[in-house]
């Protein structure tokens, strides 16, 4: 407490390097923390409102060639029955629906769930009851429904007595039953959904069409994600080899449906079906920024505290003539160090507080996707920032407390209070050559980054996004069976075209670039024998005719879709340039046929390849199917004008009202939005670490400052005795700056080092651009010099302005 007392009063004697200090080191803590509760509400804790998911363990099927498959209704059924490792193994599936009040028809994002996940993630109800296991009997499961909190009050005013209410739900009358608890979001990591329904509710709701019971019949019918608990004495490695033996087990017993398929378990937090598999390597990598940025932090309050330990020599020769221990100088220091840390980790506690609003306010909004990024601070985040806090204090401070700790008395006290030892600018140099060394690295991944976010933005992904109007319609929960949703579609087409200023218009299940791919099959090429390691597993895409024209997507060979291409016609389909080339090497691709879903396609044409996940996926089989053969209700549809489609976008909604004013619309945007949301997560890793590389190279230039401005105040007078002997204006100004680029040169030499050993961790987020990019290598280093010469300038001029005279005179 004594050392507690101490430091206060010291540090209050000396406000202005205490808040040059607390502040430095708030906005290092802060970046930190803001970025691990990001990290953490994706993959240390990413279930919202759940109170304890540890534990939490998932279980889906693997490919040879490395896709991931969730599970089907049946094989849920047959690894509970198998599985007695795990307590509970319940499944979710996200699902849009349409809800209707009474007052409007709306979309909402939902989910249908096992009837015991609610109970087994240990949810307690804001108001009446959760799903439970009597919900969930097949066949004619119960017609209920739970309310996220969050939709529960927009939608409803918060309405204390919605319990009982009934609601019409695809078009059935469902009574809600409870609303689940704030937080609670649902399962799928990253999306906020606003109902939960049973699974067993899907044989009458029919979410997939059909007749309703294929999501139960159907072995290959895969649509559910599961989550469950290990039993209680059980170890994680114990319960992968069961998993794994069941799944060999069920490939002896249908050999033909397992081939190339195995069952893992994974914990939940690395689950392949959610947004922490596109954004944990993201925040892993910004976090491993953020602390190079502490670094710097650090050592510039180190400098600080090194000047400060320089002018309190004289103090400490004193208190070690009277006795006082070098050790217990040493506590003092860094006791001083200690309340300067836990002060700015306040401050920058406080500052990460707005990292869930600032999420919201860079991430990039879509009109199609509730995504949501759980970054509330908790009692982990705290943890952190304390442990973050005393962690920079151990840096920044045991330096300065051993040097200051060294002082040799009998000199000390000779040179008087305001005088130290010259020998004391290693320290100081040595922490400024770190700084640019660190920097070097940063701002090499972040110009990475950013080149490659440049050239997405300009890059042909094999479609023109320019000139094109999105809106987005689901037929399914309106009651349309494939007749009449064939002819809504035919009328649909039919207005939409009529309407002034548009080109052309077309359907299709989705568009490139949706990051995550909701439809792909199994396929059967004959004569093509696939080597082991691939599935055989393709993504395809339903479209109506005109929908490459719309996309301005090339025809390479072949025809397009046409009206003859009806359900009772021959069924036809038109594959990518990669299928082509890897079924049908050195051959002509038209005519030749494939089978999916038991029936055989024609390939009557040929289209260039299109980026239909990401920006830096490579090339992949795709092929596209008719709407008209292959129905499909949900849809968007596109429509390219000659002029703004933001002045298409009323019409077209007053288009669809005219033919259903209760089918709900969403997804209303243009096409260049609907890109910067595709284009979000490159964009915000490079914007990221831009500010990053930035922020620590402007700490840096403060640190290369105070440096060479407490050099030049060390040797005035050396640099008097040159001026008085006849040295230049320019001679002075060159020996400073010489000073100040030798540290440059080796902090940047060894930055160099560090760029070549870490950019390959930023290898996969990259388009078209190289690691070893020498625009890149060749923009860091002349902003570094550059830097460092501004930050020399104004102390070299100062040692211009030393009078002969005056420096000679002086002690």
């Amino acid at each position: 407490m004594s050392d507690l007392r101490f430091a206060l009063r010291q540090l209050a004697k000396s406000p202005g390097f205490t808040a040059i200090a607390v502040l430095t080191l708030a906005l290092g803590i802060g970046l930190n923390t803001g970025i691990f509760s990001a990290l953490k509400g994706v993959v240390l804790r990413p279930l919202a409102g759940v109170p304890d998911s540890r534990g939490l363990v998932t279980v889906y099927w693997t490919t040879r060639g490395g896709d991931r498959l969730t599970l089907s209704y049946v094989e849920l059924r047959e690894f509970q029955q198998r599985a007695r490792s795990l307590t509970q193994l319940e499944a979710t599936g996200a699902m849009t629906f349409s809800l209707d009040d009474g007052v409007l028809a709306r979309r909402v994002w939902g989910e249908y769930v096992t009837g015991g996940l609610h109970a087994m993630l240990g949810l307690q109800p804001h108001l009446g009851r959760l799903l439970q296991p009597e919900d969930d009997h097949f066949p004619g499961g119960a017609l209920v429904l739970v309310l996220s909190h969050r939709y529960w009050q927009r939608r409803f005013g918060g309405d204390p007595t919605i319990v009982g209410r009934g609601v019409r739900l695809n078009g059935r009358l469902c009574t809600i039953v409870g609303v689940a608890p704030p937080d609670y979001l649902g399962t799928t990591v990253g999306f906020g959904l606003d109902v939960f329904v049973p699974v067993a509710a899907a044989e009458q709701l029919r979410p997939f069409g059909g007749n309703g019971t294929d999501l139960f019949t159907k072995r290959d019918f895969r649509t559910l994600a599961t989550v469950a608990r290990l039993r209680p004495g059980v170890s994680f490695e114990q319960a992968r080899a069961e998993i794994a033996a069941i799944s060999a087990a069920l490939a002896t017993e249908f050999p033909a449906e397992y081939q190339g398929k195995s069952a893992i378990l994974v914990p939940f937090t690395r689950s392949p079906f959610g947004a922490q598999t596109y954004m944990t390597p993201i925040f892993s990598l910004m976090l491993g920024m953020a602390a190079l940025v502490l670094l710097i932090m650090c050592a510039n309050v180190a400098n600080l505290l090194l000047a400060r330990a320089a002018s309190r020599i004289h103090e400490v020769a004193i208190r070690l003539a009277l006795g006082a221990s070098r050790l217990r100088l040493v506590r003092q220091f860094l006791t001083e160090s200690v309340v300067l840390a836990l002060l700015g980790g306040a401050l920058g506690g406080l500052i990460a507080s707005g990292t869930p609003e600032l999420l919201r306010a860079v991430w990039p909004d879509t009109a199609k996707t509730p995504v949501v990024l759980n970054a509330e601070p908790d009692a982990t985040v705290f943890a952190f920032t304390l442990a973050a806090s005393l962690g920079s204090a151990l840096l920044f401070g045991l330096l300065p407390a051993l040097q200051g700790a060294r002082t040799v008395v009998l000199p000390a006290l000779k040179a008087g209070p305001a005088n130290g030892s010259p020998t004391r600018t290693w320290g100081r140099s040595a922490l400024v050559v770190a700084q640019i060394a660190v920097s070097v690295p940063l701002l090499v991944i972040a110009g990475l980054l950013l080149r490659s976010a440049q050239r997405q933005k300009s890059a042909d992904f094999g479609f023109d996004p320019a000139h094109v109007a999105l809106m987005s319609i689901d037929l399914r929960p309106n009651g349309y069976d494939q007749e009449n949703g064939r002819d809504f579609c035919d009328r649909l087409l039919h207005e939409l075209g009529r309407l002034p200023g548009v080109e052309v218009v077309s359907l299709a299940n989705q568009l490139p670039l949706e990051i995550v791919p909701r439809t792909q099959s199994a396929i059967e090429v004959p004569g093509y024998v696939p080597p082991p390691e691939e599935a055989l597993q393709v993504m395809f895409n339903t479209v109506t005719a005109d929908y490459f024209r719309t996309l301005r997507i090339p025809l390479v060979a072949g025809r397009d879709f046409a009206a003859a291409d009806r359900n009772s016609a021959a069924k036809v389909a038109i594959v990518n340039e990669t299928m082509a080339a890897r079924y049908w090497p050195h051959q002509n691709p038209l005519g030749r046929t494939f089978r999916v879903w038991g029936e055989t396609r024609e390939v009557i044409g040929v289209v260039r390849n299109v980026k239909y996940l990401t920006p830096t996926e490579p090339p992949h089989p795709y092929f596209y199917l008719p709407q008209s053969q292959s129905f499909q209700s949900d849809l968007t549809i596109q429509v390219r004008t000659s002029g703004d489609p933001r002045l298409l976008i009323k019409p077209m909604i007053d288009c669809i009202a005219q033919l259903d004013p209760r089918l709900p619309v969403f997804g209303v945007e243009t096409m260049a939005d609907y890109m910067k949301f595709a284009l979000s997560i490159s964009s915000f890793a490079a914007n990221g670490l831009l500010l990053a590389g930035l922020l620590g190279l402007t700490l840096t230039a403060l640190g290369v400052f105070g440096t060479i401005s407490y050099a030049v105040a060390r040797r005035t007078r050396e640099i008097g005795v040159r001026m008085a002997l006849g040295a230049r204006t320019t001679d002075v100004v060159q020996l400073v700056i010489r000073q100040g680029l030798w540290l440059a040169a080796i902090g940047a030499v060894l930055g160099l080092i560090g760029a070549a050993a870490s950019t390959h961790l930023v290898r996969s987020f990259l388009f078209e651009t190289t690691t070893s990019d020498p625009l890149t290598y060749l923009a860091v280093l002349l902003l570094v010099a550059v830097t460092t010469l501004l930050a020399c300038w104004l102390p070299s001029r100062r040692a211009t302005r030393i009078n002969p005279t005056d420096a000679l005179r002086a002690e």
